[in-house]
């Protein structure tokens, strides 16, 4: 829909200056939320059982006290598959070829559900490393909180 706007040419630096005003707040509060704290970088080697269990020493987690956030960088989506309840499991690959659990939870009809069902190039990958004990193993798979797709020119 159009909209229209009528202003005194003399009052156009008043309405610039509180348009300004108005939009860096807005843009300020927005950074805000939409940013993501992360802890530290890790790769798909690095995510073991052992590192779980140390950064676990830190809990319990909760307000006051986040639980810990990484990325993983330069990431490929391997095996990917939407699940029941719209959550999706994959595989996620480093440069070295080794790999590693990840689920995304309820994230089939988002955009981070999109990048892990149809994977276009490297990404970064952010969230949480959490235990996989299934079935009696005791292995780790990463949950993802987000993904930043790796643009080249």
């Amino acid at each position: 829909m159009a909209a229209g706007l009528s202003i005194e040419a003399a009052r156009i630096p008043e309405l610039r200056d509180f348009l300004n005003a108005h939009i860096a707040n807005a843009t300020v509060e927005a950074d805000r939320k939409d940013r993501l704290e992360i802890d530290a970088a890790l790769s798909a080697a690095t995510c073991t059982r052992a590192l779980l269990e140390r950064f676990e020493i830190m809990a319990p987690f909760g307000q006051g006290n986040p639980e810990p956030m990484f990325v993983l960088p330069g990431m490929r989506v391997g095996y990917a598959s939407a699940l029941k309840g719209g959550h999706v499991r994959c595989d996620l690959i480093d440069e070295g070829g080794r790999r590693l659990k990840a689920i995304a939870w309820r994230a089939q009809d988002t955009a981070v559900g999109a990048a892990l069902l149809n994977p276009v190039g490297a990404v970064h990958v952010a969230g949480r490393l959490k235990p996989d004990d299934y079935m009696g193993r005791k292995g780790v798979q990463f949950e993802i909180e987000d993904i930043a797709h790796i643009f080249t020119s």
